[in-house]
């Protein structure tokens, strides 16, 4: 299971607009989301708290723009309107655009959203963004900003409402990696005129035996510890919102449980209000397989290394993960070499030789075997090799025939033992 990545309780990203968080701790606001439904010609209010957390008192600067479409990574595209169309961050205002705020302390701050009574229906969007302004001393005004973070209103304008959307794209990259999870592209495209949050789950299928895989996903979001196993994959589980005319990736990623087989994937997704589903599949196969053509050890007067030499006959690039474990004439290990974490992919297909470093000088004179053991990085299957290099030296004969002497003689006297007790019994 792959550890997934703790995000701060405070963060905010532009690039998600359901879960968004605070990226600096110099300014802090909440909430960090207003969602409105109005009529055209209505005026509402809503309240945001402002945060100075730093140790000095400042000055709150308020910026207001809008945006209307967003990246495949959901971060706002903030673009200049087209001519003739009112830009709703004309529809905000605030009292002061400007206040000032003491250190560690907080202001609750009014916010006034006015809508013409001539506007279209559908999704309109604005940030309203809160910075701190700190004296400095520059070439310009002398004065700068920090730890700005961005409270987003997405407001739903009463009427002919139009929720539509599709599955754009749905793929996996084209070199999947041994030592990642396998992370499925899944491209929503909306095709309406609001915002929405489409959710759902993909699927795995063996094509060739029909059985559905199980334990495949996880069931948290990036900000649990303990995440549970689940059967299918999970889409947008933080029911990110995806603006109009807009695409946005929703990555699903197989974390475990990873079998060799031919496979079919299916994401099903549903969105808006009613509900509407959308479904789109496509085959692939995950194929982990990788031959040892060569093992040897290569021992000069300066330095001994081994030498592997691989050749991936899978459809995965793999990154071996391991050991290489050196035994004596008598079956004592005397090292164990770990293979580099950072030791290159061999992609699908292709061959590679890796040399593994072991000692930087002359190797002890003896018989010795090496025995590489180790894995693939999804499906975790064995990779073994095995390779004998050394001499036997007269010390070793002397050992081994004192040693052999000793068993010898050890058995001689247990037998002996035996037949005495026999005797006396």
């Amino acid at each position: 299971m792959k550890k997934f990545h703790f995000f701060s309780k405070i963060a905010f990203s532009l690039a998600a607009f359901l879960v968004a968080s605070q990226l600096t701790l110099a300014v802090g606001i909440s909430p960090v989301r207003t969602e409105l439904e109005v009529n055209p010609g209505d005026t509402k209010t809503f309240k945001v708290s402002v945060f100075n957390n730093t140790d000095s008192d400042g000055t709150m600067k308020v910026e207001v723009d809008s945006f209307s479409r967003n990246a495949e990574n959901g971060s706002p595209i903030v673009t200049p309107l087209e001519r003739g169309m009112k830009d709703p961050s004309d529809w905000i205002s605030v009292p002061e655009m400007k206040f000032p705020l003491k250190a560690n302390e907080s202001k609750e701050v009014e916010v006034t959203v006015k809508v013409p009574k001539n506007v279209e229906p559908g999704g309109k969007y604005i940030r309203v963004m809160f910075s701190k302004e700190v004296e400095q001393i520059t070439k310009a005004t002398g004065v700068n900003t920090v730890g700005r973070v961005a409270h987003l209103v997405l407001i739903k304008v009463a009427g002919d409402i139009k929720i539509s959307g599709e599955i754009e794209r749905f793929e996996l990259p084209t070199e999947i990696l041994s030592d990642k999870t396998l992370p499925f592209a899944v491209v929503f495209k909306n095709t309406g005129n609001i915002h929405v949050a489409p959710t759902g789950e993909v699927a795995i299928t063996n094509k060739t035996t029909g059985e559905k895989l199980t334990g495949i996903g996880l069931s948290a979001t990036q900000e649990k510890e303990n995440p549970s196993v689940t059967d299918n994959i999970l889409i947008n589980p933080g029911s990110g919102n995806v603006l109009p005319n807009s695409n946005r990736n929703y990555p699903a990623e197989w974390t475990q449980n990873f079998k060799n087989g031919d496979y079919t994937a299916t994401a099903t997704i549903s969105y808006g209000d009613p509900k509407q589903e959308v479904t789109k599949s496509f085959d692939f196969s995950l194929k982990e397989e990788v031959k040892i053509d060569e093992f040897k050890a290569e021992v000069t007067p300066l330095k001994s290394d081994f030498l592997i030499k691989v050749t991936n006959t899978g459809t995965v690039s793999e990154r071996l993960t391991g050991s290489i474990s050196v035994t004596n004439a008598f079956g004592m290990e005397i090292a164990k070499i770990e293979i580099p974490k950072e030791i290159e992919y061999v992609k699908a297909g292709a061959s590679k030789t890796f040399t593994i470093p072991w000692m930087a000088s002359q190797t002890p004179r003896g018989l010795f075997k090496a025995t590489l053991n180790a894995n693939l990085g999804l499906t975790k299957a064995p990779v073994t090799a095995e390779v004998q290099f050394g001499k036997i030296t007269i010390t070793t004969y002397i050992i081994a025939g004192l040693v052999s002497i000793i068993i010898l003689l050890l058995a001689f006297l247990l037998i002996k033992r035996k037949r005495d007790k026999k005797k006396n019994d």
